[in-house]
C-alpha cells in the first residue's frame, strides 16, 4: 500500500482503502479508478488517497507484529498515577479553569482513562506515541480531557467511543518520518503534505487494529473545518458532525495553549463560538 498525492493518481490504480465523505461510504477498497472518479475525488478536495501498489505494508503496525502481541498493561494503581502525572503536567488553571474542581468529573475522566489504557492495543499505541514524541503524547491526553468534558456537557451520544477517539486521534504521526515531524525550520510543501497525511495514516492504523469506524474517523477528520477549508477531504455542511465540531475545537485549543499563554485569546474565542453555536440550536 502507498499514500499517493491525488495529482499522481492514474486511471486503473486500485484503491487501497474505503473512501468516506463524513460517514457515507462512497468508494470501496479494491475498486479500479477511472478518470471520472479521479476527477470527482479532486472536486471533493481529496489531497491524497491510499493506492494498492502490490507491496506489503511495512508501517509501524507490522514492524513489531503488534496484533499478535500479548503485552501486559499497567495495573489500576499505576494507571491512576499516570493519569494524575499527565494532568499535573498540563492541567493548569489558566487552561482548564475550574472544570476539574468537580470531583465527579475528575473521577469520571480518570475512570475512562483507566478503562481505555487497560486495553492492550490502546496501551501499546499510547506508549509508542510517547516514545516517539512526548509533546504529541501530552497533546493527545489533553484533547482527551477537553474533548471528553465538552462532550459530557453537551450530551454527545456514544461518548466513550468519542473520548477514546480523542485519545488516539494523533497516532498517525507515528508513520510520519521523524525528521519531518520534528523539523524546526519551515516545512517545504511536500513535507507539509506529508504532515497532513498523519490523518490518513491514523485512520489506517486504527482500522488495522479493528477499532470502530466512529473512532477511526476522528483520527482522519480532526483537521477538517466546518467551512470546508480543512483536510484531508474538505468536508463541510451536514457532513461535519457534532463529534467533529468538538474534536476540532479541542484539538485547536490544545495546540494553541499547551505550551503557554500564546494563543489563549484565539482559543477562548473559538470556545465562545462553539458554545454560541450550540446555544442557538
Amino acid at each position: 500500500m502507498a499514500i499517493v498525492n491525488i495529482k499522481n493518481v492514474r486511471e486503473g490504480d486500485l484503491l487501497g482503502q474505503d473512501i468516506y465523505r463524513g460517514k457515507s461510504l462512497i468508494l470501496r477498497k479494491g475498486n479500479s479508478l477511472s478518470n471520472n472518479v479521479i476527477s470527482k475525488l479532486k472536486q471533493w478536495d481529496f489531497t491524497s488517497i491510499e493506492i494498492d501498489d502490490g507491496q506489503d505494508d511495512d508501517s509501524i503496525i507490522k514492524q513489531d507484529n503488534e496484533m499478535n502481541r500479548t503485552d501486559t498493561v499497567p495495573d489500576v494503581s499505576v494507571l491512576k498515577e499516570i493519569f494524575f502525572s499527565n494532568l499535573s503536567n498540563i492541567g493548569h488553571e489558566y487552561r482548564y479553569g475550574y472544570a476539574l474542581n468537580d470531583s465527579n468529573d475528575y473521577e469520571w475522566l480518570e475512570g475512562l482513562f483507566i478503562k481505555f489504557m487497560s486495553i492492550n492495543k490502546v496501551s501499546r499505541l499510547m506508549k509508542k506515541l510517547q516514545d516517539l514524541d512526548n509533546y504529541t503524547y501530552n497533546h493527545s491526553f489533553d484533547v482527551f480531557i477537553f474533548g471528553s468534558l465538552f462532550a459530557k456537557r453537551i450530551g454527545l451520544n456514544n461518548i466513550e467511543d468519542f473520548s477514546l477517539g480523542c485519545l488516539l486521534h494523533d497516532v498517525g504521526k507515528m508513520d510520519v518520518p521523524k525528521d519531518i515531524l520534528n523539523k524546526q525550520s519551515k516545512l517545504t510543501p511536500p513535507e507539509y503534505d506529508e504532515i497532513k497525511n498523519h490523518t490518513v495514516y491514523g485512520y489506517k492504523i486504527l482500522k488495522s487494529y479493528n477499532f470502530s469506524e466512529n473512532i477511526a474517523a476522528l483520527a482522519k477528520y480532526h483537521h477538517e473545518r466546518i467551512d470546508g477549508s480543512g483536510y484531508p477531504e474538505g468536508i463541510q455542511g451536514d457532513e461535519f458532525t457534532e463529534e467533529l465540531k468538538v474534536i476540532s475545537i479541542a484539538d485547536v485549543y490544545s495546540s494553541l495553549t499547551l505550551n503557554g499563554l500564546i494563543g489563549m485569546l484565539s482559543a477562548l474565542h473559538l470556545l465562545k463560538e462553539f458554545y454560541l453555536m450550540n446555544a442557538a440550536k
